[in-house]
């Protein structure tokens, strides 16, 4: 009989609490939560993103922040989509993205500004930051509140140009 320690402990009630948590142990480069927007975001990125490569894409709420940011400060680029019901847009509005260049993505659902700071804004929406980015060590996590991965399964150049750009800056 092996006994746990307090760390394994807590770290065995969080994976039964948020099962999804346990497939960021595994080399997956795209993760996503079980509802449909994460998914159809994630056959988006499986779709643009050729295979090889550092980087990680995470879809929803329940991926570990420490998983991530030690990954992050290995070298890997980290999309992590977190999109949060705020406001709506109109059909016709933009999101103006400023890094890694400038692009204009268009908006068509919801998004929100954090309230915590996750780092150097890089897109606007209505004057509102709606994606950061932050440097670890050798990598950086770029937040979005805004779902990129959809545009990318509609085959949307710029939001592909974006992405290509993102996954090839180097910190």
């Amino acid at each position: 009989m092996s006994v746990l320690s307090r760390r394994e402990a807590l770290f065995a009630g969080i994976a039964a609490w948020a099962p999804l948590r346990s497939a960021a142990a595994c080399n997956e480069r795209i993760l996503a939560a079980p509802d449909l927007l994460s998914q159809e975001s994630a056959a988006g990125y499986r779709a643009a993103l050729p295979s090889g490569g550092n980087v990680l894409v995470a879809i929803g709420h329940t991926w570990d922040p420490l998983w991530m940011e030690r990954r992050a400060r290995a070298g890997a680029t980290l999309i992590h989509e977190l999109p949060v019901a705020c406001y709506q847009a109109n059909d016709a509005e933009y999101i103006r993205y400023h890094w890694p260049s400038p692009a204009l993505i268009r908006h068509f659902g919801s998004g929100a500004a954090s309230t915590r700071n996750p780092g150097q804004a890089i897109a606007y929406f209505g004057g509102r930051a709606v994606a950061w980015r932050r440097t670890y060590g050798k990598g950086c996590i770029v937040t979005l509140a805004s779902l990129l991965g959809p545009h990318l399964l509609a085959g949307d150049r710029d939001a592909l140009r974006l992405l290509q750009e993102m996954a090839s800056v180097r910190s």
